[in-house]
């Protein structure tokens, strides 16, 4: 993705409230330690909107939640996550 729009500053958002609640601090690890981003600000600025997602960071963020069956750009289940 070489651009992004609200639409998918929001699947970001949306995909991350779909991860199940006993995951949610391995993601967020996940995706700041594969991304390079250094603090919690960065990740909540980036989840927000208030920071551009580069493409090789949509990158990441489209593999980490198509494990759990989810697109990161529109926030939809792709599948029915099995745990």
């Amino acid at each position: 993705m070489t651009t992004e729009s609200n639409t998918t500053i929001r699947g970001f958002s949306e995909a991350y409230k779909k991860i199940p609640s006993g995951d949610l601090g391995f993601v967020r690890h996940r995706i700041m330690q594969e991304c390079e981003w250094n603090s919690l600000a960065t990740f909540y600025m980036k989840k927000s909107g208030g920071s551009k997602v580069k493409a090789p960071e949509w990158r990441v963020l489209n593999e980490i939640f198509s494990d759990y069956g989810i697109d990161a750009e529109t926030g939809e289940y792709t599948k029915e996550f099995q745990a």
